[in-house]
């Protein structure tokens, strides 16, 4: 299995007030092979709602071009919506036995079902899982059986931090927040693994 980790940002169209969608704003993903991608949506550019709120972290973590503010088409990282979902199933083509992973796992899966109108599991391209697992869930589960343990196993392995810092908004930094902490995660099982259990 390899694992690959996704982060897909989105924004709501409304261009048409009476039918609003949510469309892909952008996208990143890394995986343990060391393959990456990140790509911006160039229909962001004309969403009314984006350049109206130019001042939210998550617009502003995209390239941009001032005076208007507005997405700068030229930036390498934009691409045609239609051109960036080829590129997705391309990355999970060229995996082996692809693992996929993100922040919220199935909530996520679902978001990104919708983007590409994966309405039935027939429609997935290959290498895409009938599930994604959670990091979330996983350090999660992994932080309350370090609490069990004793304070000298919590020294070998301290609690596995949540997501934060700069540009947290970046679908590109994310995707490889999310394979830090799995690797993180990965340290810390095998701590536990290795540990005598804490005294009755």
């Amino acid at each position: 299995m390899t694992r690959v980790y996704i982060e897909a940002k989105t924004f709501t169209d409304t261009e048409d007030p009476s039918r609003p969608r949510r469309k892909l704003l952008s996208l990143g993903m890394a995986s343990d092979d060391g393959r990456t991608l990140y790509a911006v949506n160039d229909e962001a550019a004309i969403c009314a709602l984006l350049i109206a709120e130019a001042n939210t972290s998550a617009f502003q973590a995209l390239p941009l071009k001032q005076d208007p503010v507005d997405l700068d088409l030229s930036d390498p990282d934009v691409f045609p919506f239609e051109e960036i979902h080829d590129m997705f199933r391309k990355f999970l083509a060229d995996t082996e036995n692809p693992e996929l992973w993100s922040r919220e796992g199935q909530r996520d899966q679902h978001v990104i079902r919708e983007l590409f109108g994966y309405i039935t599991e027939a429609m997935y391209p290959p290498g895409f899982p009938a599930w994604i697992a959670s990091v979330s869930e996983r350090c999660a589960r992994l932080n309350a059986a370090s609490a069990e343990r004793s304070p000298r196993t919590l020294d070998q392995a301290p609690p596995i931090p949540e997501r934060n810092g700069a540009r947290r908004h970046h679908a590109f930094v994310n995707a490889h927040d999310l394979m830090r902490r799995m690797h993180r995660a990965d340290e810390v099982e095998q701590s536990l693994a290795n540990a005598p259990e804490a005294a009755a």
